[in-house]
């Protein structure tokens, strides 16, 4: 699963607390697509404080405050003798988050075209002029004395 950001999720990101948006885009990880394309997300706040190495009873007033605002909805299975089973959050349908499912990776087809390559302009050799033909390079001299 993907999650996609687009830009009308800013405003819902300046509303709530940085660990009510961290939390959020964990569940959204851990969502899947039912068959009603609907995003259910199968954690719990201890597996989202261990994603996210915080402590259980913070996420759990994050996700108290998310299904309050209605971004998530909490369900629980039943198990098989009668007790709590797994838990689940439903991500209610979020502008600016979009959940993608991912098909089979798909292999990107090689270039078989060569590279365009561009030399750089050389600049032409100075031809010597006949100042500059056979004298010697001049040294510098630090303490005045002239050395020609």
């Amino acid at each position: 699963m993907l999650v996609h950001l687009g830009p009308d999720c800013r405003a819902l990101r300046l509303r709530l607390r940085a660990l009510e948006w961290v939390v959020l885009e964990d569940v959204a990880l851990d969502a899947v697509l039912d068959p009603a394309g609907r995003a259910v997300a199968p954690t719990s706040a201890r597996r989202i404080a261990a994603n996210l190495a915080l402590d259980p009873g913070t996420v759990a007033r994050a996700l108290t405050h998310l299904r309050a605002l209605g971004l998530i909805e909490h369900s629980r299975a039943q198990g098989a003798d009668g007790r709590f089973g797994l838990s689940a959050y439903l991500l209610a349908p979020i502008p600016g988050i979009e959940l993608v499912e991912l098909g089979a990776p798909t292999m990107a087809r090689p270039r078989t075209d060569r590279p365009r390559v561009e030399e750089p302009p050389m600049a032409s050799p100075s031809m010597p002029t006949p100042k500059t033909r056979n004298t010697r390079p001049a040294q510098l001299d630090l303490l005045g004395n002239d050395s020609s």
